[in-house]
């Protein structure tokens, strides 16, 4: 994986969603009877995406109110473009 010495893996044992999903409990994103994240000073985590990310992983930052972003592809190759 050519992690750093501090990097971690999150294994799931399911879907990518799942392991989305056990990341924002993690973190604090999905707490019991929250439904949106109240940040201090209105700043909104802001989560970054591909354009082949399925809508259901996108969604679920959006329900807790993250400024989610879509990366854009470049023309030339249909990959991320990270310029």
């Amino acid at each position: 994986m050519n992690a750093a010495d501090d990097g971690s893996v999150l294994f799931s044992g399911f879907e990518r969603t799942s392991a989305i999903n056990k990341l924002q409990r993690i973190i604090g994103f999905r707490q019991p009877g929250r439904r949106r994240l109240q940040n201090a000073g209105g700043n909104r985590p802001l989560v970054l995406v591909t354009h082949v990310e399925h809508y259901s992983n996108q969604i679920t930052w959006e329900k807790y109110n993250a400024d989610v972003r879509i990366v854009p592809r470049a023309k030339s190759t249909s990959m991320q473009d990270l310029e």
